[in-house]
């Protein structure tokens, strides 16, 4: 059979371009194939291979910021079940953004009194932007703490990279989408937070509450009695073979858009 060139006649068949992949089925349906793929791939790094759910996550990601998959899938990393992109990836998407001029770095002092400021210059309105990081500040937030810090070896680079990741997060933070560089999840790696142990303020604290207080439990939902949730619930239970995988809203709006996904599901298979 000859190959034949495929025209849309509905405008709602066409692949469209939307950040509701976990809301729309089939988009849904259409990343969890692509996400397959990749994951059976040897070209991409072992915490994506084999595993569709962090292709999926990655994939989500490469939408909402209009970028190529299999880059992304090359820069970004898993640091402790939190996912991290590879600060050169940041600088590089500050710089295609054309917000700013691009980035560059200037170096002061010495020994302990080092710092590191990314700046540029806003196009809007030409004015200077900067952001500062400083030697005192890595040892006190414990940043090069541990054999396996790059703050000990590589001190310039990764001055660079913090001093980059701080710029976008005050100066862009659209950048990034609320993601946070893998050199920011190794350094918080490196030094965790402390538990509360027995006796200390967490303890006094929680001791000032009244024993015979009683503790709230299984209080009733509010969106339960809205007439947006009762909606959902009798479509799902109208098309369970639809929705037997998909995750309850947790508003109304999740709710009437969850209502309108099924109604496209149902006329997809109807026109099929």
């Amino acid at each position: 059979m000859e190959n034949q060139i495929v025209e849309y006649q509905d405008e709602a068949a066409m692949p469209q371009k939307t950040n509701e992949m976990y809301l729309d089925v089939a988009l849904f349906e259409h990343a969890q194939r692509v996400a397959k793929m990749l994951a059976s791939s040897t070209m991409i790094p072992e915490h994506f291979r084999g595993n569709v759910g962090n292709c999926m996550i990655a994939l989500n990601f490469a939408t909402r910021a209009n970028l190529d998959p299999f880059m992304v899938l090359q820069s970004m990393y898993v640091v402790h079940g939190k996912p991290g992109l590879e600060g050169k990836l940041a600088i590089a998407l500050l710089n295609k953004s054309k917000m700013f001029s691009p980035l560059q770095y200037r170096f002061d002092g010495e020994g302990d009194n080092r710092s590191c400021t990314a700046y540029a210059t806003r196009n809007s309105n030409g004015e200077v932007c900067e952001q500062t990081v400083t030697w005192k500040m890595v040892v006190a937030e414990g940043w090069n703490k541990g054999g396996s810090s790059k703050w000990n070896t590589i001190p310039e680079l990764m001055f660079q990279y913090r001093s980059a990741s701080f710029f976008i997060k005050v100066h862009a933070p659209e950048i990034l989408l609320g993601m946070q560089t893998k050199e920011e999840l190794d350094d918080i790696n490196q030094n965790p937070r402390p538990q509360v142990s027995s006796g200390s303020l967490g303890d006094k604290l929680r001791n000032v509450t009244p024993k015979e207080k009683p503790v709230e439990q299984n209080k009733p939902n509010p969106l339960h009695e809205t007439p947006a949730w009762k909606e959902w619930v009798s479509t799902r239970d109208d098309f369970p073979d639809i929705t037997k995988t998909w995750p309850d809203p947790v508003d109304e709006k999740q709710c009437i858009e969850a209502i309108r996904a099924v109604g496209r599901a149902v006329d997809s298979q109807n026109v099929a």
